[in-house]
């Protein structure tokens, strides 16, 4: 019996031993931190303080190239829209045609729907709904006439295209062999120009102010 006390006092000992040990150990690790705990505080503040910013800056710039790349696709859709609103009768809902197409082949398309539109009448002509002819054209037979609306305007544009490969590229330098006889032809055509461009000014000057105002959220 007195031995096993004896063990039992033994392993209290190392215990005691162990515990008194820990506690001075946890008093040095603590004495460590203390001293350096000016340290540890600015090393946190800086990385509270200095890195936001920086990602917060590059965030911004992030912001400003996409909120360019809405604005040049919006004054994109801006101008298509205004060519829309000029497209009337059988003429109506060929944007697609009249004003990528055009581009793609280097016309303006401003010039190509204003002439489309004196020609038929603003698309009102038996020529434009029933031949599908969107540029008076005439071939060997007399009024030439395509199979759907699609296929003459792209007779139309590639007839442009031909003048304009000859440097016949406005107005005043087609009409002497677009329309010889008509004393009016270029007046009439330039003022539905300017018709069309005024709606398309008016178009991009309503997006570049909505953009505007958003650029200025960004600061």
């Amino acid at each position: 019996m007195f031995r096993q006390i004896s063990r039992i006092v033994a392993v209290l000992g190392i215990l005691g031993c162990m515990c008194v040990l820990t506690t001075s150990a946890l008093a040095y690790e603590t004495e460590i931190v203390s001293d350096n705990e000016a340290e540890i505080q600015a090393i946190i503040e800086e990385m509270v303080i200095e890195e936001p910013k920086v990602i917060r800056d590059e965030l911004v710039n992030v912001e400003v190239l996409n909120l360019l790349d809405e604005q040049a696709i919006a004054l994109v859709n801006a101008e298509r829209q205004a060519i829309a609103r000029n497209l009337g009768g059988g003429m109506a809902g060929q944007e697609a045609f009249f004003y990528d197409k055009a581009i793609e082949l280097g016309i303006d398309p401003v010039f190509a729907v204003a002439l489309a539109a004196h020609e038929t009448g603003n698309g009102s002509s038996y020529l434009c709904i029933n031949n599908h002819n969107f540029g008076g054209m005439r071939g060997q037979g007399g009024w030439m006439q395509f199979k759907d609306k699609e296929t003459g305007i792209m007779a139309y544009l590639n007839l442009l295209a031909s003048y304009h490969s000859r440097g016949l590229d406005t107005p005043e330098k087609m009409v002497s062999r677009y329309a010889p006889n008509s004393p009016t032809w270029v007046g009439v055509v330039r003022g539905s120009m300017a018709k069309i461009n005024k709606d398309i000014e008016k178009s991009r000057a309503e997006v570049n102010a909505y953009y505007a105002i958003l650029a200025s959220q960004l600061d």
